[in-house]
């Protein structure tokens, strides 16, 4: 009896972390999808230095990585990390058309982020 007892209450214990693992992977999506609305329409060519709103994305991005890699899958992250470097790559030194595409590809990456990790049908296949 006390095994079973055990295993329930470690079976709740998982639950509450996976729920909470869930809502910060929500919530830190969320803030990037919010910061991506306020990025520049279009790149300034010849533009030397980046948008506070970029390297506010840059600086969040980088504090919540080292979470996420434990708590999603390493491909998205990986996605998100690369859509974001080309966005700020193609903002400093690329064509204003790269930098639309770049930008459009973090986005999706965000939301597909958000949806595999989120609590609800599609999240869980």
């Amino acid at each position: 009896m006390k095994a079973f007892i055990a295993s329930l209450v470690l079976l709740a214990v998982l639950m509450v972390c996976s729920v909470l693992n869930c809502f910060y992977i929500d919530r830190v999506a969320g803030k990037m999808l919010a910061l991506c609305a306020e990025f520049p329409e279009k790149a300034a060519e010849g533009e030397e230095e980046m948008p506070e709103v970029l390297k506010a994305a840059l600086s969040e991005w980088e504090k919540a990585k080292p979470r996420l890699r434990a708590a999603s899958k390493a491909s998205y992250i990986f996605t998100v990390s690369t859509a974001l470097s080309s966005t700020r790559d193609y903002y400093l030194h690329g064509s204003p058309d790269d930098y639309i595409s770049a930008k459009n590809q973090l986005i999706e990456a965000l939301k597909a982020l958000q949806v595999s990790d989120s609590l609800s049908f599609s999240g869980i296949i």
